[in-house]
C-alpha cells in the first residue's frame, strides 16, 4: 500500500519550530488535548513538559483516555466512541473560560 508523504515535510517543519519556541511569550489560550499512552505520534511527555511553560492566563491540559489502536486519536463515532462526551464537555468548559 503506497503512502501519502505530503505532509512530511510541513509537519517537520513545524516540529522544528515547536521546539524553538519560548512558549512563555505565547499569550493565546490554548487547550491541549492528549492520550497519555499516545506515543506513535505524540510524544505527552514533551507536551506535559511545555503545558506549565504556556505564557497564556487560559490554559488547560485535558487528558483523555483514547479507545483508538494507536491511542493518538482520542474522539470520533468511528475511531473512539466512548470519548466524545469526555472531548466534548472538556472543549466547552475551555471555550467557558474564554468568555466566549
Amino acid at each position: 500500500m503506497e503512502q501519502d508523504t505530503t505532509s512530511v515535510l510541513p509537519v517537520s517543519v513545524a516540529a522544528l519550530q515547536a521546539r524553538r519556541a519560548k512558549f512563555e511569550d505565547i499569550a493565546i489560550p490554548a487547550l491541549f488535548l492528549i492520550d497519555p499512552k499516545d506515543s506513535t505520534v505524540v510524544v505527552t511527555e514533551t507536551t506535559e513538559k511545555a503545558y506549565p511553560r504556556w505564557g497564556a492566563q487560559i490554559k488547560e491540559l485535558a487528558i483523555i483516555n483514547s479507545d483508538h489502536r494507536s491511542n493518538h486519536v482520542i474522539a470520533g463515532t468511528l475511531a473512539s466512541p466512548r470519548t466524545n462526551k469526555e472531548f466534548v464537555d472538556a472543549c466547552l468548559a475551555f471555550v467557558a473560560r474564554l468568555g466566549a
